[in-house]
């Protein structure tokens, strides 16, 4: 049985509406965050005792390089995840570079990545998590040593500090770090809350997918028990009643009025199931499900047609749920259909034992026998899914199937099954 779920085609880039609108926020974002970096470094240039006065041209066209590199990878990332994380990563990189302390750049970037990856990147998240507290440390230790060492280089040396002002800077320091990573923290709280979200939307979707190929496929298996069945029948009566035309009319008039009845009770069994896939607005079929209080008029119908059918109930009929109770309905029809279809006429066994309430591991037992065909009679064409989906039906409740040749009838053909009963 095919449960397989369809999967939609891949959207095309050009029609990805977040692609476009994170090209538009991120367009008029970047460059005003980029601009304090920018407003600060030309404020600075007046500054006489500036280490970066003759930097400023290097540090100006690294930082835009990185912007406009950071700028691709969050387009990138929207169509090709991972190479556009990478990229945004180089851009921060470089801009961090560009020593002109982007603190409103590279903190916004980085707190929406943050969350970015923490919803979207399904494997190896808690790596990229490090890589992103690495990144900002880094980031932070560079500036610093940076400043230091182009202050050493240009002879602009701070004053001494006392070591009061060594403690503050050092706390300023400290608040600043838990700060930025109680703020990383937060946004990748954020951004799993997402992720998880989206997951029990997709679990629900594919609940809901397999739902209805599961039923798609009931339905078909349904569809063939009554197709292959009803059109046994009526080949069968079609048969019998061309070859008793010439003798006896009332033989072929009988024949007749069967595949009449037949053919009625199938469709009415092929509305009623196939009124599942109406809306819930149209009338739907509300006819009762056949069940084992029908298998009479099965075997009334067996015994109408060549096949001589003897027939054998042991035990106490139990009280079964509509779908079991059609399950063991359609089992019998198609062992009916495949002794119709392969056995000699007028040779077929079938013995049906519900057990009794005392039984400890109550179950339902089945075994029919059948001769095999003879060559006086055309044999009727089949598929050979008709076992097959006697087994699955069986094992849908915990059941055992097994075919073979019958010992009863020698070169014949033997089906044993048993469905536990629920208790």
């Amino acid at each position: 049985m095919n449960t397989a779920l369809p999967t939609a085609p891949p959207q095309p880039w050009y029609r990805n509406r977040r692609l476009w609108w994170s090209a538009i926020i991120w367009a008029v974002a970047l460059p005003f965050l980029m601009s304090f970096n920018l407003s600060a470094v030309i404020m600075s240039d007046a500054q006489e005792l500036n280490p970066y006065r003759n930097f400023y041209p290097l540090m100006g066209f690294t930082l835009i390089t990185g912007t406009v590199i950071t700028y691709v990878g969050l387009l990138l990332q929207r169509v090709r995840l991972l190479p556009g994380i990478r990229v945004v990563a180089a851009g921060l990189f470089i801009i961090s570079l560009s020593l002109t302390f982007p603190v409103f750049l590279g903190i916004v970037v980085v707190c929406y990545e943050t969350r970015f990856i923490a919803a979207e990147v399904p494997r190896k998240r808690l790596r990229w998590l490090f890589l992103i507290y690495a990144g900002t440390l880094f980031t932070i230790a560079y500036h610093i040593a940076g400043d230091l060492y182009l202050r050493h280089l240009t002879g602009m040396q701070l004053p001494p500090l006392s070591e009061r002002e060594m403690l503050v800077g050092v706390a300023a320091i400290a608040v600043m770090l838990l700060f930025i990573a109680a703020l990383i923290q937060l946004f990748w709280q954020f951004g799993r809350t997402i992720f998880q979200r989206n997951q029990e939307v997709s679990d629900l979707k594919a609940k809901a997918e397999l739902a209805a190929v599961t039923e798609r496929n009931r339905i078909a298996r349904e569809m063939h028990d009554i197709i292959a069945h009803s059109l046994t029948v009526v080949i069968a009566q079609a048969d019998g009643g061309r070859f008793a035309a010439k003798k006896s009319p009332e033989q072929a008039v009988q024949a007749l009025t069967t595949i009449s009845e037949i053919s009625r009770e199938s469709l009415s069994q092929m509305r009623q199931l196939l009124s599942v896939l109406r809306s819930p607005q149209e009338e739907r079929e509300t006819a009762t499900n056949p069940g084992v209080h029908n298998l009479q008029q099965l075997f009334k119908e067996a015994g109408s047609l060549e096949l001589k059918l003897e027939t054998q109930i042991l035990g106490e009929v139990p009280e079964l749920n509509e779908a079991l109770d059609l399950t063991v309905y359609r089992i019998v029809q198609e062992l009916i259909t495949n002794a119709l279809k392969h056995s000699s006429p007028g040779i077929a066994r079938l013995v049906i034992d519900y057990g009794t309430a005392k039984d400890r591991a109550r179950q339902i037992h089945i075994t029919a026998d059948s001769r095999g065909n003879s060559h006086e009679r055309p044999k009727i064409p089949g598929a050979g899914r008709g076992l097959t989906g006697i087994k699955e039906r069986v094992l849908l409740y915990g059941g055992e199937c097994y075919w073979g040749e019958s010992l009863t009838f020698p070169g014949g053909f033997h089906v044993d099954l048993r469905i536990p009963l629920p208790k």
